[in-house]
């Protein structure tokens, strides 16, 4: 996972720093906002006042070794929005290159509409707790290459839950209409730290389920296992691999 693990610090802990930082309602527009310092994010919003953000450029390096600060609490982060509980992000194109830096990180509810997301060393979305992440007719393309902490495979979509205390539990949501999504390493979805049954944690893979409406078509790139499937299975293009449905192979693909 991301952070290697459940981590031990509290959001009491971390020490957040923005290159700009906005703290009360604002609207911007045709702004650039830089950092190239460690455990420094480029914007900071630290406000649950509305805040809008037009026509800007982001541009964010510089290594951290924060651990759990950055993957459970966002620092570091080129863009963090740490007041509010909602972020609407429209159009733009966003690339992470970092090692346990994806395209975006969720312990709120995101939405993103008409942007395209690249991910070249990591997950290309991660979902913790009881939040969710929506995609609009956005282009998703996640390349994980690299195993981060104590990961041992490689996922484009992760739903979790750390333990860390930095988001609470319940059901995660990822939703995803129109656009495509390109998984071009390892699995597609990772689930684990789920609810089981509603009284225990477990740390097994969880359940996935498919649902392709009439438009979507899914190109497989390996052997594909899901819990259930919903749609047609001519709109599953095969690439001479196989898709498992409850451990039994989906018949009628192309």
């Amino acid at each position: 996972m991301p952070g290697g693990g459940p981590g031990g610090s509290s959001s009491s802990e971390v020490v957040y720093a923005g290159a700009t930082e906005i703290t009360s309602a604002s609207a911007q527009d045709g702004k650039s906002y830089t950092s190239s310092a460690a455990d420094q994010s480029a914007l900071m919003i630290s406000t649950s006042d509305d805040v809008t953000v037009t026509g800007f450029t982001l541009s964010k390096s510089g290594d951290s070794d924060g651990g759990d600060n950055c993957n459970f609490y966002g620092q570091n982060a080129a863009l963090l929005v740490k007041g509010g509980t909602t972020t609407t992000i429209s159009g733009g194109t966003y690339t992470s290159n970092g090692l346990g830096s994806p395209a975006i990180y969720s312990t709120a509810d995101i939405t993103a509409s008409n942007a395209t997301l690249v991910s070249n060393l990591s997950e290309g979305v991660c979902i913790e707790g009881l939040n969710s992440i929506t995609l609009n007719n956005c282009n998703l393309t996640a390349n994980n290459t690299k195993c981060n902490g104590n990961a041992t495979f490689l996922d484009s979509i992760m739903i979790y839950q750390s333990m860390s205390g930095d988001a609470a539990s319940g059901t995660s949501s990822f939703n995803m209409t129109g656009g495509s999504l390109t998984s071009k390493s390892g699995h597609v979805f990772h689930v684990t730290n789920t609810n089981a049954k509603g009284d225990t944690v477990s740390t097994e893979v969880g359940t996935v389920s498919v649902t392709l409406d009439s438009t979507s078509t899914w190109t497989l790139t390996g052997d594909s296992y899901v819990a259930s499937f919903t749609g047609s299975a001519s709109n599953v293009i095969s690439n001479g691999y196989t898709l498992y449905v409850n451990g039994t192979a989906l018949a009628g693909t192309k």
